[in-house]
């Protein structure tokens, strides 16, 4: 598990006839806000005033509708996004505007070039000093010497400094603590995992090579 740029930021394209020209939308989107674009675009209509109409009301979810961002109507009214909260491994992550922050290990940040490319032309390109974390910057020595702390903290500036390879937490204090206050928040939130011990009757071998549910109770 990780939570660096490449593995949370990707591309997505969206065609219509009834969208604006083609373009490049960069505001912040996330995937729970899919629930309330489509049932804003069931009741309301592609058309729709999102000042007259809001649609169904969904309760208390973490999505929003973005019908009006993605056409090009409004900016997006998501300014954040949680990440991931792992209370086993006892890491978290969170997006705040252009900033991310990593709380305990985020995992490991090695970049692999991607398929069908000159790796040499990648590594020059896109990822110098990067393949090796320890050593680009004297100011992550911090961060990842020594063993393990699950008190860590990284910040980055993604949109500047989208490969995270320049740690900035010790300049920017209020940030930190502004996101960290987030976190909190959403961990207040959280509910316990219910993970469950790997059960050696579940191999897809016993059931010729098919996962397939293998309790009574499923």
């Amino acid at each position: 598990k990780q939570w660096y740029q490449r593995r949370v930021a990707i591309t997505a394209g969206i065609h219509s006839p009834m969208l604006p020209p083609a373009g490049v939308n960069t505001q912040l989107l996330h995937v729970t806000d899919w629930l309330p674009t489509l049932t804003f675009l069931g009741a309301c209509g592609v058309y729709g005033d999102e000042d007259k109409c809001s649609g169904p009301k969904l309760g208390d979810i973490d999505g929003s509708n973005q019908w009006g961002a993605i056409r090009g109507s409004r900016s997006s009214s998501r300014t954040e996004f949680l990440v991931n909260i792992d209370q086993d491994a006892n890491n978290s992550a969170l997006r705040w505007h252009q900033y991310k922050l990593y709380k305990g290990n985020p995992g490991n940040g090695a970049w692999v070039p991607p398929p069908r490319i000159n790796a040499d032309l990648f590594r020059s390109q896109f990822t110098k000093h990067v393949e090796d974390r320890k050593r680009y910057s004297s100011d992550l020595d911090y961060v990842f010497a020594g063993p393990y702390d699950a008190q860590k903290i990284q910040l980055y500036d993604v949109e500047l400094d989208p490969a995270e390879t320049v740690e900035i937490s010790k300049q920017n204090p209020d940030i930190v603590n502004k996101m960290l206050e987030r976190l909190e928040y959403y961990m207040s939130r959280a509910v316990e995992p219910h993970n469950k011990p790997h059960d050696p009757n579940s191999d897809p071998s016993k059931f010729n090579g098919t996962w397939t549910p293998w309790l009574a109770s499923c």
